[in-house]
């Protein structure tokens, strides 16, 4: 069987191209993306449906809510203040005590409700996570988070 001869253009490497991704599958789909949202969004129903009829655990709970003062008087001046000012259990962290005043003000020691906002606070961080991760990574992001000044790049 006789060899063909080649051109030396074709011997020559051949610039690398990038892959070409088609129309439809580069074209972000609302639809879907607000689909996997719901679906997630029911799935955490689903499985956290229970805790409306939970009562407050023996944890620490006491410490945070259900013999709490500060937080069982509701959302109050002093309140706010004491939250900011003050660490208890050892811990500092002022929201978290604002947000259970709200939930007292709102709820009064329905422990039920109480956890209903939790698991609400749960789906919001559920779907937050889930369209970051949506978002491609781009050379931009990675030489921000290259550049972080607790990260080192080598």
């Amino acid at each position: 069987m006789p060899v063909k001869k080649r051109h030396p253009s074709e011997l020559a490497p051949q610039p690398v191209t990038e892959a070409r991704v088609s129309p439809e599958a580069a074209r972000w789909k609302p639809q879907r993306t607000l689909a996997l949202a719901a679906g997630l969004t029911l799935l955490i129903i689903l499985i956290f449906a229970p805790v409306r009829s939970y009562d407050f655990i023996n944890h620490d709970d006491p410490d945070y809510v259900s013999a709490n003062s500060h937080v069982n008087l509701g959302l109050t001046w002093s309140g706010v203040v004491w939250a900011f000012t003050q660490s208890h259990s050892s811990n500092w962290h002022p929201l978290t005590w604002i947000s259970h005043m709200v939930d007292s003000q709102l709820f009064g020691r329905n422990a039920g409700m109480h956890h209903v906002v939790n698991v609400l606070f749960h789906i919001l961080n559920t779907l937050l996570l889930f369209l970051l991760l949506l978002q491609p990574l781009t050379r931009r992001t990675i030489v921000c988070h290259c550049q972080h000044p607790m990260r080192k790049c080598s």
